[in-house]
């Protein structure tokens, strides 16, 4: 019991003097997010979020919005219907209005920035992924 108890007190110490995000945050994230990083490359984890975000406007373009959501993350399912996605782009139109073309993306992390060419005015989509590389976020700009 002894052992055990200078084992906590000498982990409990090291926590402090290292910090509590140091040493315990990037376990939580790994046990969380079982991802090996040497099996996938940020290289190959950015190109392949790209192409999704891409697809996926290019699939709410075409009104192809079962499509669309195909690489939601569970909860984002929940609350991104098919129909719910087609109500949030008609909208999104109203303000911006047609969609004419998909300019550009670009990827920072776990967020692409979407390029779109509308009728009235060019703006970015921001779509963000978890690590297994499926849509968490979408962000219709402020119009």
């Amino acid at each position: 019991m002894r052992k055990f108890q200078r084992l906590t007190t000498s982990f409990l110490v090291t926590i402090g003097l290292v910090g509590w995000q140091t040493l315990i945050a990037p376990k939580i994230e790994v046990l969380a997010n079982p991802v090996n990083v040497s099996e996938v490359s940020i290289a190959t984890y950015q190109n392949n979020i790209q192409q999704k975000a891409e697809a996926f406007v290019d699939a709410l373009s075409e009104k192809q919005f079962d499509k669309a959501t195909k690489d939601l993350n569970r909860d984002m399912k929940q609350e991104w219907s098919s129909i719910n996605a087609q109500q949030y782009w008609q909208d999104l139109q109203k303000s911006t209005g047609k969609f004419e073309k998909r300019v550009k993306s670009t990827v920072d992390d776990n967020l692409v920035l979407v390029t779109i060419q509308f009728d009235k005015v060019t703006e970015d989509l921001f779509v963000i992924f978890d690590l297994q590389g499926n849509i968490v976020g979408v962000d219709f700009p402020a119009i």
